[in-house]
């Protein structure tokens, strides 16, 4: 069981308006971090038969994923490291709203509990 008084939140400090902009962020870069995880199982997981069907049915981005399909190793490093980035920003991010509301003692640990769930789950 943890104990409460490690858990104790500065509530006046946790709805000032740069905490919720902080908050804001948060939910944007976790989005992202789900885009750029979804993008990658979305476009790698098209077969060759998928993608000779969007072009026959003229599907309008058909012409867009030949193309990013044609560099396979580029498009999986942009992803790569455009999801990598955000979840850089995203910890940095929580890390600074933990430490605003519980303190450096406590601030590293509670990221780790928070966010490696969050990033496994959303990223």
């Amino acid at each position: 069981m943890i104990p409460q008084e490690l858990l104790a939140v500065d509530a006046t400090r946790a709805l000032q308006p740069d905490m919720l902009v902080r908050y804001g962020i948060q939910v944007l870069l976790l989005c992202a971090s789900g885009f750029f995880s979804g993008s990658e199982t979305a476009l790698f997981s098209l077969s060759h038969a998928d993608l000779r069907q969007l072009r026959r049915e003229r599907h309008r981005h058909a012409q867009t994923l030949h193309g990013l399909l044609d560099e396979p190793r580029k498009l999986i490093v942009s992803i790569l490291c455009g999801n990598e980035i955000v979840n850089i920003a995203a910890v940095a991010n929580m890390t600074g709203i933990l430490i605003a509301l519980f303190g450096t003692a406590r601030a590293g640990w509670i990221s780790v509990l928070v966010m490696l769930p969050l990033l496994l789950l959303v990223g």
